[in-house]
């Protein structure tokens, strides 16, 4: 006969049980964010034994990483990356283990986060180059319709393709590639911005390529196509490279790709970039979060590198170009930094290789940069830019701060929607259609590149 009162008494005891190990579960997470804090590495040890979850979020949204990164406990976070913490969760302010190492100026703790993300973000996009090989990439914005205003070109989703505030920048990057005169080619028009740049100083060719329909017809409509050294190539590039040549410069910014995309571009240099010819490209990658951004400045050099070419970065300030009016009616901010890295790149074989200064690219001003050596990580970011930008000339230090090391693989552009957890990492596998986890971007592949929220908090957070 079957016997209710049973059934009740049992199913009250699973969920007294599931209680009492959630709440134990919660206690050494609680536990083990205390021992974080307090540099206790021997009940730290215990409590990773016994099971207690590394990735645990405390009351305050932080994890033990972060708590022993505030702290500058560089051997309590040795053990938490060894047992799997993930080095990019986020708290609720958007701040990483390795933020909070640098806002507190801890460099050893600092130095040994950036080094695991790197590996993390290595070891990550092998994964994602394996699952994407027969990946497309840019239909969706090619289809979309866009509008143009004086300041600025949006997609359908009110997110910028580009915007005026970029004018500087893409002046500083038109006068590195164009240092060399010659034949210059520009992989994305947007808003003309760094090819009215590069029409000043007169190169004897000037190939442009752009991708979208409107832009385009834009381009023919403004008279680029009658200017006598100006060649249009329409299509996506990696259409067009039959058409191309060898050039003396070339710079490259698309929109709706991938950090995949910008690879497979860097593949094709050595047979685009003259001997002595200078490349750069435009320096979004995870543009929302300082310690992000660092350690996807060191991936794309060590990418670059490998592939026979040195990195410079040259500063500059932007906090000055960045007022809350910039913003007004664009859904993303996709820069969110006080200073860019501009990104000068040459061929290691080259004899002639030479250190960029940031006078080069901006006003004179007193000396008072560092030159940091090709496998060390860089010193921590300053929090508050040294510069201005004024008058669409951005100034700076004369002397710049030039890191010369090597770069990212790859960031993670993936299929499916369910989480992965690696050692030291976890993001969140997503479509292109989804776009970024945190903000939906699909704009720029490198323009926001924020790595994901681990698995405890919601999906799309």
């Amino acid at each position: 006969m079957f016997n209710f009162c049973n059934l009740v008494n049992n199913g009250r005891n699973e969920i007294l049980r599931v209680g009492f190990k959630q709440r134990a579960t919660m206690n050494e997470g609680e536990q083990l964010c205390d021992a974080a804090r307090n540099g206790d590495a021997e009940k730290l040890k215990s409590l990773i034994d016994s099971g207690a979850d590394v990735s645990h979020f405390d009351a305050e949204g932080l994890t033990p990483l972060m708590h022993a990164a505030k702290q500058g406990h560089a051997n309590i976070l040795s053990i938490l990356l060894s047992a799997g913490a993930p080095w990019n969760a986020l708290s609720p302010s958007n701040l990483s283990a390795g933020d909070f190492a640098m806002e507190a100026g801890h460099q050893e703790a600092y130095e040994l986060l950036l080094n695991a993300g790197i590996q993390a973000e290595l070891v990550l996009g092998t994964i994602a180059r394996k699952e994407n090989k027969n990946a497309d990439s840019g239909h969706d914005y090619l289809e979309d319709r866009v509008s143009f205003s004086e300041d600025k070109l949006m997609d359908t989703d009110s997110k910028a393709v580009m915007m005026a505030w970029e004018k500087p920048l893409m002046e500083a990057h038109a006068k590195a590639v164009c240092s060399g005169g010659g034949h210059i080619l520009n992989i994305g028009f947007g808003m003309g911005l760094v090819d009215t740049a590069i029409q000043q100083y007169a190169p004897a060719t000037h190939t442009i390529v752009e991708a979208h329909p409107e832009v385009y017809e834009r381009m023919l409509g403004t008279g680029w196509g009658k200017k006598e050294n100006v060649k249009i190539v329409f299509g996506r590039w990696q259409d067009a490279l039959s058409q191309l040549e060898t050039y003396d410069g070339i710079f490259f910014d698309t929109y709706g790709e991938y950090y995949e995309d910008l690879r497979e571009f860097h593949q094709h240099l050595p047979a685009l970039l003259k001997p002595g010819g200078i490349y750069s490209f435009f320096n979004g990658l995870c543009g929302g979060n300082a310690f992000f951004h660092v350690v996807y400045c060191h991936l794309v050099s060590l990418e670059l590198e490998n592939l026979g070419y040195s990195t410079q970065l040259i500063p500059l300030p932007v906090k000055d170009c960045l007022g809350e009016e910039v913003w007004e009616g664009v859904k993303h901010r996709y820069w969110q930094l006080d200073t860019y890295y501009l990104p000068v790149c040459q061929s290691l074989e080259d004899p002639e290789v030479r250190a960029f200064k940031s006078h080069s690219l901006s006003g004179p001003a007193e000396s008072n940069g560092t030159v940091v050596g090709a496998l060390e990580p860089p010193p921590m970011p300053e929090l508050v830019s040294k510069g201005t930008a004024k008058d669409g000339v951005v100034q700076g230090t004369e002397e710049a701060q030039v890191i010369i090391h090597g770069s990212i693989i790859d960031n993670t552009r993936i299929k499916s929607s369910h989480w992965i957890h690696m050692p030291g990492t976890v993001i969140e596998r997503r479509s292109r259609q989804s776009g970024c986890v945190g903000c939906g971007h699909k704009g720029r592949p490198y323009g926001c590149r924020a790595p994901f929220r681990v698995s405890s908090l919601k999906k799309g957070s």
